[in-house]
């Protein structure tokens, strides 16, 4: 006598936990057959879904649980394909019952990587519905045609998704290839299955030729524009590699004197390096060190604000103008490693003076002036004020000397020259030299006493020109004088100027 009977689900098509084996197909109808409601022993009348052969119900006890064996005869310990082959006779019976299917919608990534639709959820009608028909190398669970006469291969995944090797070989045919997954649905009864099949369940394509056509689209069109793009960038590198075209006045006096300040090292001193502006690198830093030290604290300067500054004066190469720095990077990653924003130059360029401990960084990216180098930079002029008197005192004894000598056909070097030649006599640099009081006083009265004795020859007055005559030229217009000298009294009292002039 057959137990009462249970509805049969998705999960007792499969062995149990145990291994045990809960349904089996019946032997005349077809149909899945709970062990609860079946006769015992070999009468249940059942075969395995798997091997298709002869059950024996063992349910007529109360020791071991209830479940279909197969025949000790048959030699058959472990049929693990019965439930997959199950699930898929009752998916065939459905669809091959309703002869329909739903298609779930399909996108792309498009070319800013949001979703595109392709195609949207649709139900179809399917002919030619069949189950386990061999394809190549391949068995489908379920094959059918769809309206437009495409194939379409089913998979039904239960416990796990259809093996990457099989989709491989699917996709290769190039048949469109659904995959539905149930396995969120083992408790249901197989009775209610047939809306789960057809519409509700969680299904994707594994493979669909409009999905294929237009991300084949796409990338066509991506491919496209990254030639573009290729070309594009190539083009600006070349702009970026541009020497300066343009010079500012103004900028270069900032130059000279962030050298004069000793600041040489917070320059390039190559100006012809690429650079997004048409005036030398060494220009537009002195515009922004110039900016920064002309800030009052807790007013700062941002990149953004010089970069501001420097396209209202034009200073940025046109098409460099609106480059951002997210366009600049992926320029340096693939095309120059050194290619830079005008934004990123002058952030580069402030953290420099960061570094030089000129200015600090405040978060956000401003940065102002540190109190320390204010005080250095005090000091430093004061110390060029000390030079450009003892420059201005030295220069006056030296012209002293040039409007004496110039009347009788003398000739002085220019006096910068002269400075510099001087300063290289005693060893030192022309600034360490105005910056030494002693060496600066005593090249005055060496210069001063030179002068005197000119002074007095002119006069017609003999005095002894000192040893030392500074480096000028002056042995040859000193004999000169002299001969005036004894010419004027040897002539009767011409004027002996007037036979040097």
């Amino acid at each position: 006598m057959a137990l009462m009977a249970t509805k049969i689900t998705i999960a007792d098509l499969f062995p149990d936990d145990q291994g045990m084996i809960l349904v089996a197909k019946d032997a005349v109808d077809g149909l899945p057959r709970h062990i609860s409601e079946v006769a015992n022993g070999k009468p249940c009348g059942c075969i395995c879904f798997g091997c298709e052969r002869p059950m024996v119900a063992r349910n007529g006890g109360a020791v071991r649980a209830h479940h279909f064996a197969h025949r000790p005869e048959d030699m058959v310990y472990d049929c693990t394909t019965a439930g997959e082959t199950a699930l898929h006779e009752r998916a065939k019976e459905i669809i091959a019952k309703h002869r329909r299917v739903t298609l779930p919608a399909t996108s792309v990534p498009g070319l800013d990587g949001k979703p595109v639709e392709v195609t949207p959820e649709r139900s179809i009608d399917l002919t030619d519905v069949r189950l386990e028909v061999g394809a190549g190398e391949v068995v489908p669970d379920v094959t059918a045609t769809m309206p437009d006469g495409r194939r379409i291969f089913i998979e039904i995944a239960n416990t796990h998704p259809c093996p990457r090797e099989k989709i491989a070989k699917l996709v290769a045919m190039g048949v469109e290839v659904l995959e539905i997954t149930v396995r969120v649905y083992r408790e249901t009864p197989l009775a209610e299955l047939d809306d789960i099949i057809l519409d509700l369940a969680p299904r994707e394509f594994l493979y669909s030729s409009e999905r294929a056509a237009k991300a084949d689209e796409i990338a066509e069109e991506r491919r496209r524009m990254e030639e573009k793009e290729f070309q594009e960038a190539e083009r600006l590198v070349g702009i970026y590699r541009e020497p300066p075209t343009a010079s500012h006045g103004r900028a270069a006096e900032l130059v000279e004197e962030m050298s004069l300040w000793d600041l040489e090292g917070f320059m390039d001193a190559n100006d012809t390096l690429p650079s997004a502006f048409i005036v030398p690198r060494r220009q537009w830093q002195a515009a922004v060190f110039y900016r920064l030290m002309s800030t009052q604290y807790p007013e700062t300067v941002s990149p953004i604000d010089m970069v501001n500054r420097f396209k209202e004066r034009e200073w940025t190469k046109r098409d460099l103008v609106y480059i951002t720095n997210e366009q600049s990077r992926k320029i340096a990653a693939d095309h120059d490693a050194n290619f830079r924003s005008a934004n990123e130059e002058i952030l580069a360029y402030m953290r420099r003076l960061e570094k030089g401990d000129i200015v600090y960084q405040r978060p956000g990216k401003t940065f102002y002036v540190t109190v320390d180098f204010k005080k250095r930079l005090k000091a430093i002029l004061e110390a060029l004020n000390e030079a450009d008197a003892s420059r201005e005192a030295v220069e006056e004894a030296y012209k002293a000397i040039d409007a004496l000598v110039k009347p009788g056909g003398g000739r002085m070097p220019d006096f910068d020259e002269w400075l510099q030649q001087h300063a290289d006599r005693l060893g030192v640099g022309v600034r360490e030299f105005l910056a030494d009081d002693d060496l600066v006083y005593q090249t005055e009265e060496s210069l001063n006493e030179i002068g005197q004795v000119i002074e007095k020859r002119v006069g017609g007055e003999w005095e002894e020109l000192p040893e030392d005559l500074m480096g000028l030229p002056m042995v040859g217009l000193v004999n000169r004088l002299m001969q005036a000298w004894d010419d004027v009294h040897a002539s009767d009292g011409y004027d002996w100027r007037a036979l040097i002039k």
